[in-house]
């Protein structure tokens, strides 16, 4: 099944007034963390998959009619937008609650959907309950699937404000959507899901969940990847786990994608983020590929040879010549195994 998720608008203020009162928080800040945890959540699902079409990193505001053409063109099943409500001329006020939209033609399928993420948002917050409702926005118009559009509480109230920039409110409603869409859709849970914790930027001085990592990032979260890819055989040979998101870095996790059947373009969203998990915490001494059964040495050709070479840093043609012979023995090297720069179960088994 696939979900396509929307965080609405954008940070950093790229979107002019969506944010609360007092400049505290950017609605963005809210609207991603709670998509990212859903995401999470939802990739321990079977048969699910998640597309996001916001900009996951709030740079740009993703023009509404992109956001709806690009889940369009994905044959999304669902299409969620998560959002923080307002009401008023710019101050704080009394306005509360919470409410779900669907389209003005009232899909009974879409009514269904909003009326279990409405019912279990309420049950799980104790906030005073605004209804299912219909509108004419543009998501929920141009979409051609069951669409729903969440408001989780006001940025112009001043106690809900308060909540809409903690951690365990903003896992809350992402637990009681998945919930909704857990007995809704009848899906099926297959690993224990994480709570993923809010991380203070202070660029901003707001909080914003940095969820996707990708080319030019630098830090302990990319170290933490670069580990993830040498623990699951996807070799680093230039600069290693350095912290910083380079090219090389880029081919490996591209590698890694593609050969575990993710989409292939170097960003390290929820999905790769969970396969890289399972990946790198498997039993090192089993080959996350198995092993083909034969020696692979200098003049071998194809499929195996290539993913050797983005193992150790070539690029990957399938042809098994000098220039892969010395990666391999200088991996071999580095690792402690007998470097003779042919790849028998013992070298494989490192790798993969």
């Amino acid at each position: 099944m696939r979900f396509a998720l929307d965080a609405g608008h954008a940070g950093f203020g790229v979107t002019p007034g969506k944010r609360v009162p007092d400049g505290s928080m950017y609605e963005w800040d809210f609207n991603s963390a709670v998509i990212e945890k859903l995401s999470v959540k939802l990739l321990t699902c079977k048969g699910v998959s998640i597309l996001r079409i916001d900009d996951p990193k709030g740079r740009i505001d993703v023009p509404l009619l992109e956001r709806t053409d690009k889940a369009n063109d994905w044959k999304a099943d669902v299409y969620y937008s998560q959002h923080a409500n307002a009401f008023g001329s710019g101050g704080f006020n009394e306005a509360r609650g919470i409410e779900t939209f669907v389209y003005t033609s009232r899909s009974p399928k879409a009514v269904s959907l909003a009326e279990a993420i409405q019912r279990n948002i309420i049950e799980a917050t104790g906030l005073s309950n605004r209804g299912v409702k219909t509108a004419n926005f543009a998501v929920l118009r141009h979409s051609r699937m069951t669409a729903i559009l969440q408001e989780g509480g006001f940025m112009t109230n001043r106690e809900e404000a308060k909540l809409l920039k903690v951690n365990s409110y903003r896992e809350t409603i992402a637990q009681a959507v998945f919930n909704a869409f857990v007995s809704h859709f009848k899906l099926e849970s297959t690993a224990e899901i994480p709570i993923i914790a809010d991380k203070p930027k202070e660029e901003t001085g707001s909080i914003i969940i940095e969820d996707f990592i990708q080319f030019g990032d630098k830090g302990n979260e990319v170290k933490a990847i670069q580990n993830q890819l040498l623990k699951s055989g996807f070799g680093l040979p230039k600069f290693g786990a350095d912290g910083k998101f380079g090219s090389e870095t880029l081919s490996a996790v591209k590698a890694f994608q593609k050969t575990f059947r993710l989409t292939v373009d170097g960003i390290v969203g929820p999905e790769t983020k969970v396969k890289l998990n399972e990946a790198s915490k498997k039993d090192q001494s089993k080959a996350i590929v198995p092993y083909p059964g034969q020696l692979i040495r200098l003049g071998f050709r194809g499929k195996n040879v290539e993913r050797i070479q983005r193992a150790v840093g070539v690029t990957p043609d399938g042809i098994f010549g000098p220039k892969t012979e010395a990666a391999i023995k200088d991996y071999q090297k580095r690792q402690g195994l007998e470097v003779d720069g042919i790849v028998g179960p013992i070298t494989w088994n490192r790798m993969f």
